[in-house]
């Protein structure tokens, strides 16, 4: 029933409108957002420097299993600041984007099947590998989102919401890489505004999809809630 249904093509210029819109209302919180997530994997990289030794120590191994769960949950916490502010609101505190324990173990577990599905689809060929990471790459915001699913359900739940805009995507990911890399070449200061437009430009595609997959088949969700 889905299949014979055409699904609509996201707008790119929307969508880098919406980030643009939002950073001008909330630009001092948004980059104290991006720098405060700067500091912490500065922060992380320069320990994990500080344990390095010449082999991999007890010590080392359970850092960088610390540094990594740090880092997993500073990515989730961003996504739902930004799923906020794509509907309008803004994050009052942190314990409004805290994840419950259920949740953040989902990331964790989907996020290691991702990279590991991504590796094996770029040792197979680039091209693959691109598509599985715009097929799947969705997830995080899927978790996010408190949809009540599995690791598992959240990366099929990307495959469908992004099922027919998967040529776009390419096309988007593309255009945030030119903004990003002018923002680079602006000494790198044009990166405080080029990646808080990308991050909430992503969102703004990603609550357009999930929304539009809800009206195609809006049981779905409610299906995958036992995978």
């Amino acid at each position: 029933m889905e299949q014979s249904i055409k699904r609509e093509v996201f707008s790119i210029s929307a969508a880098l409108s919406f980030g643009w819109e939002t950073l001008k209302n909330h630009t001092l919180l948004l980059i104290a957002t991006l720098l405060l997530v700067g500091v912490t994997s500065f922060i992380s990289n320069e320990l994990s420097r500080a344990f390095h030794g010449g082999g991999l120590s007890l010590t080392e191994f359970v850092f960088n299993v610390a540094s990594w769960l740090v880092g997993c949950l500073v990515q989730l916490l961003l996504y739902k600041a930004i799923l906020l502010f794509v509907e309008k609101r803004v994050p009052e505190s942190l314990s409004q984007l805290l994840p419950s324990q259920q949740t953040f173990l989902t990331y964790l577990v989907a996020t290691v099947l991702f990279v590991i599905g991504s590796v094996v689809s770029f040792i197979l060929f680039i091209i693959p590998g691109i598509f599985f990471m715009l097929a799947f790459g969705f997830y995080g915001y899927i978790v996010a989102d408190e949809m009540g699913i599995g690791p598992i359900a959240a990366l099929k739940h990307s495959a469908v919401i992004t099922k027919g805009n998967r040529w776009q995507l390419l096309l988007f990911g593309f255009t945030l890489l030119g903004i990003n890399i002018l923002g680079a070449l602006a000494f790198g200061v044009g990166l405080l505004i080029s990646v808080p437009i990308s991050m909430l430009a992503t969102g703004f595609v990603y609550r357009f999809l999930s929304d539009q997959a809800s009206h195609l088949a809006p049981a779905a969700p409610v299906s995958m809630q036992a995978t």
